[in-house]
């Protein structure tokens, strides 16, 4: 049985809830893009051509918290580095121009670095999930469940280097800072993983290029879109697949 709420603490809750610029933004962005999933792709593809928002009821309670961490390192003004920086990777014909912000910009080191909170556990399982060679070359693992998490990682990174290039700050390497929020103040920096990569700017050319074609193919079989392809681990296409808006 559900505990009843008191009106203060309901008030609080409502706070909580109400939807972010994040959650409400109706364009797709460069988060999404690397989406493994053609078929949930396809359909956040449609939803921007169309400006039909996504649903915000389906962005969960981690992302809340998520969203404030990065307020709270937004606020420490770290000296050398651009915070929030707005960037234009490139231009998705039916839906326009793409943007989006960069979590922090080392303008001595030339890297970006994208903070993301998750549990201990989830962390070492995505640092698993990939191999470097000494090239620079990233061998994703096909077999670890969490390897489609690491690649759409992977690509928003190689995206946002791309806009940071495109004004006109150059850019080395993309770096995923990874942050237990499981963790103590006292020991969270034993259990910190970085996981830094050669910025490669084909990847972020060939992402746009995915994402115009199944725009296009979606665009001329809007209903149809069962027949493209699902990821084996796709949460939504496995357990909640819902209607497409129009």
């Amino acid at each position: 049985m559900a505990m009843e709420i008191s009106p203060a603490a309901q008030a609080v809750l409502d706070k909580i809830a109400r939807p972010s610029e994040r959650s409400k933004q109706r364009k797709i962005g460069p988060s999404e893009i690397g989406n493994p999933c053609e078929r949930c792709l396809a359909e956040r593809l449609l939803e921007s051509a169309r400006t039909c928002p996504p649903d915000t009821r389906e962005e969960s309670i981690a992302s809340w918290i998520g969203t404030a961490g990065h307020a709270a390192i937004e606020r420490l003004e770290i000296p050398g580095f651009s915070h929030e920086m707005r960037v234009t990777v490139g231009e998705i014909e039916g839906i326009g121009t793409i943007t989006g912000s960069v979590d922090l910009y080392s303008w001595h080191d030339k890297q970006i670095i994208d903070l993301k909170f998750s549990s201990t556990k989830r962390i070492n399982s995505i640092a698993r999930a990939f191999t470097t060679l000494e090239d620079g070359t990233v061998l994703f693992d096909n077999d670890s469940p969490v390897v489609g998490t690491l690649q759409q990682y992977y690509v928003q990174q190689m995206l946002y280097g791309l806009g940071v290039e495109n004004e006109g700050a150059p850019v080395e390497t993309v770096s995923l800072l990874m942050i237990p929020r499981d963790a103590t103040i006292a020991n969270f920096e034993t259990g910190v993983t970085e996981l830094r990569f050669k910025f490669d700017k084909a990847t972020a050319d060939a992402m746009l290029v995915r994402a115009q074609e199944v725009l296009d193919w979606a665009l001329a079989h809007p209903d149809d879109l069962d027949e493209l392809e699902s990821y084996p681990h796709c949460y939504k296409c496995n357990r909640e697949r819902t209607k497409l808006c129009i």
